[in-house]
Formats: C-alpha cells, structure tokens, sequence
C-alpha cells in the first residue's frame, strides 16, 4: 500500500513539474547592429542583430509598474554604455500572433534621448495587443 501512495506521489509530482516548464518568448534584438548586450541574471550576453528566447518571468498585469524586472546592460557600437530593466510578460500568444516577428530596436531618437539623459522604455505588443516585453534604459553613470 504504502508503496502504491509513494508512486501515486511521484507521478503527481512529475505532472506538476512538467506543466510548470517555464515558457519563452522569441525577441529579436536588431537595431542598433554591433550593440552588445548583457543579461546578468541569465548569465547571457550577444552582440546584435540576434534572435533570443527568454523566459517569461513578468505578470502582464504589472505593465504599467517599474517594478521588478531583470538587469540589462547595453554597450552602443561608439562605447555609450547603458543600463536598466528588462521585462519579459507572461503571454499566451495565438498562432496568428506567434508569426509575427517580435522586434526590439533603439532609433536614432531613442539613442538621442538617452544621451541627453533621458530614460527611454520600449515596449513590444503582439499583433493583437498583449505586452510581451518592457526594456526601460537610461545611461550608465560610471
């Protein structure tokens, strides 16, 4: 009997870890090319342009708060060091959605404005509307 709970408890445990798995989101880091990014907490850096998969660790709910997140640092290509917060939103994305490629880019007036000093977020939403991810950054101040 005792043998047959213990099993029962194994399985149980087993389904439950495989639903927990954790679910990613494809974000494409294309602009500016030749910029250097690093994920502290994922022990992750690449240079872009480049696909990544991170993993969603953010409610959707709190898009709107500067709360929590994840440490980004960003090198530009002329040595501009930036640093700030990267959020990846939980999301059940359709399959219409998951086409759609899920872009992060810093412009030529994003890039202006952090460099006067200025915070800059961007914010990338699938094709339906739902926050996939937030990056807000401002310099790094040495």
């Amino acid at each position: 009997m005792n043998n047959r709970v213990f099993c029962l408890l194994l399985m149980a445990l087993g389904l439950l870890q495989a639903g927990c798995a954790s679910v990613k989101s494809k974000i494409y880091f294309a602009n500016p090319a030749q910029t250097k990014v690093n994920l502290p907490h994922r022990n992750a850096s690449f240079v872009m342009p480049t696909m990544t998969e991170l993993a969603q660790t953010e409610d959707s709910k709190k898009m709107n708060r500067d709360e929590g997140g994840e440490p980004i640092l960003m090198e530009l290509p002329d040595g501009t060091r930036l640093k700030g917060y990267l959020y990846v939103f939980h999301c059940k994305l359709d399959q219409a959605e998951k086409l759609v490629l899920m872009e992060f880019s810093l412009t030529a007036d994003r890039i202006e404005k952090l460099k006067s000093g200025q915070a800059v977020t961007v914010i990338g939403l699938s094709s339906k509307g739902k926050p996939v991810y937030k990056i807000t950054l401002g310099l790094e101040h040495l």
